[in-house]
C-alpha cells in the first residue's frame, strides 16, 4: 500500500494543467493484488476516471485535475487569501511557492490564476526547484538563524501579574484586598508582552516591564 501510495505522489505531480483528454497514469499494482484482481476475488469500482488494465490500475488524469487538486487548491488559497489581506501585506509584490506540491504546473497555474483576479499587481514566483528550496532555507537557517528579519508570534506570550482592582475591567471572584497598602487589587491577570500574529524582529529587544514581588 505504501508503495502504491508513493508512486501515486510521484506521478500526480507530473500532471499537465491543460484538459487533455486521455491522458492516462499507471499505478503498479502488487502481485497478491494484481493476481486477486485478475480472478475477480477483489473487484475494482471502475469508472470513467479508474479502470484496471493491462495488469495496471489506470487513473485518468481529469480525476486528480478536477477532483483532487481543484479541492486542495482553493484550501491552499483561502490561506494566501488570509495572508495578502491583511494590513501589514500591503506593498507586497511577490508570492513565492516552494514545497514539492508546487512542482505541479496544475497547483502553479491555479493558484496563479487565483492570484491574477484577485491580487492583479502581485507576481507569482516558483523557483527551478521548489521542493529543494525549502531543504536549502532549513539548511541556511541552522548555519545562521539571523537570515530572517522577523518572525510571526504564533501564539500570545505574557506573564500571570497582580492589578489595582478595575470593577470596569475585572471579575469579583478575583479581587482581594493587599495586605500592605490595603488597597483592592486583582489575582491572576494576564499581562501581555507579545501577541499572537506580532512580528518580532530578531534579535531585537522587546519594552521592560518591571513587576514587583
Amino acid at each position: 500500500m505504501l508503495k502504491m501510495e508513493a508512486d501515486f505522489e510521484r506521478k500526480k505531480v507530473t500532471i499537465s494543467s491543460g484538459n487533455q483528454v486521455g491522458e492516462m497514469i499507471d499505478l503498479e499494482v502488487p502481485v497478491p493484488v494484481r493476481d486477486k484482481l485478475e480472478d475477480k476475488t477483489i473487484r475494482l469500482k471502475e469508472n470513467r476516471y479508474i479502470s484496471f488494465e493491462d495488469r495496471v490500475i489506470m487513473f485518468n488524469s481529469g480525476l486528480i485535475r478536477d477532483r483532487l487538486f481543484k479541492e486542495t487548491c482553493e484550501v491552499v488559497y483561502k490561506t494566501i487569501t488570509k495572508v495578502l489581506s491583511n494590513e501589514k501585506a500591503k506593498g507586497l509584490k511577490a508570492v513565492v511557492l516552494v514545497g514539492g506540491f508546487a512542482e505541479s504546473s496544475i497547483v502553479v497555474e491555479s493558484i496563479r490564476q487565483m492570484i491574477g483576479k484577485d491580487f492583479p499587481e502581485i507576481k507569482v514566483v516558483v523557483p527551478s526547484s521548489p521542493f529543494k528550496a525549502v531543504l536549502k532555507g532549513a539548511v541556511l537557517f541552522g548555519h545562521n538563524p539571523m537570515i530572517f528579519k522577523s518572525r510571526i508570534s504564533r501564539e500570545t506570550f505574557g506573564i500571570g501579574t497582580n492589578q489595582i482592582f478595575d470593577p470596569k475591567v475585572h471579575n469579583d471572584s478575583r479581587k482581594f484586598k493587599h495586605k500592605e497598602t490595603g488597597k483592592d487589587c486583582c489575582e491572576k491577570v494576564f499581562h501581555v508582552h507579545v501577541r499572537k500574529d506580532q512580528s518580532v524582529v530578531l534579535d531585537s529587544k522587546q519594552p521592560i516591564q518591571i513587576y514587583a514581588p
